[in-house]
């Protein structure tokens, strides 16, 4: 009967007195086992899983990095998947179309549709730097015509669009952050600037 005990342990390593602590992942099978139970054949194993254990406290940390800046509530930030599909939205982007989060995510809007594009071809290898400006009248959308129906802000809204790709390690394209900003105010501001130098 076959019987294995798993152990991490942190411990330097005796072969290299000058060694820093590392990581190890120790373990002991019991192969064979003689008539009465007791063990005949015993294999232990040590591997060193120090760069493993860093690899994955690093990419713990950059989620936690990534969720703090993401939820920041200075700027309005979306998440599109690599195929250009909204997976993700903080709530100062919710607050501009004074909407709830679930109901946004729930319409897995197309970046093409937020960025008011309608069939333009993005290129997502190539949106680094890519900058867009939406001016829409949301009362002259007709409710059936609505993607996120929940949504009840009423007249103009204006909002500037950044693009940045997320990549991998090999520069493929995982992901696309967009970070949006609510003009409306500032375009409300130079319309009556204009009415009263006429």
């Amino acid at each position: 009967e076959e019987h294995e005990i798993s152990l991490n342990v942190q411990a330097q390593d005796i072969e290299d007195a000058n060694s820093e602590m590392r990581n190890y992942l120790l373990r002991r099978s019991v192969i064979e086992r003689s008539r009465d139970g007791k063990p005949k054949i015993i294999i232990g194993t040590k591997k060193d899983i120090t760069a493993e254990l860093e690899q994955q406290r690093q990419a713990e940390s950059i989620a936690l990095r990534y969720h703090t800046v993401f939820n920041t509530p200075v700027i309005g930030m979306m998440h599109f998947d690599a195929n250009g599909i909204l997976v993700e939205v903080n709530e100062r982007s919710c607050e501009m179309y004074n909407t709830k989060r679930e109901e946004v995510l729930a319409a897995h809007l197309p970046l093409n549709f937020v960025l008011g594009i309608g069939d333009y071809d993005l290129d997502l290898n190539n949106v680094d730097g890519f900058c867009a400006t939406q001016l829409i009248n949301l009362d002259a959308i007709a409710d059936k015509d609505r993607r996120v129906p929940e949504v009840h802000r009423k007249g103009w809204l204006c909002y500037e669009f950044s693009l940045l790709a997320v990549r991998d390690d090999e520069g493929k394209v995982t992901g696309i952050i967009a970070f949006c900003k609510d003009t409306s105010a500032l375009r409300e501001v130079a319309i009556r600037e204009k009415q009263l130098a006429t």
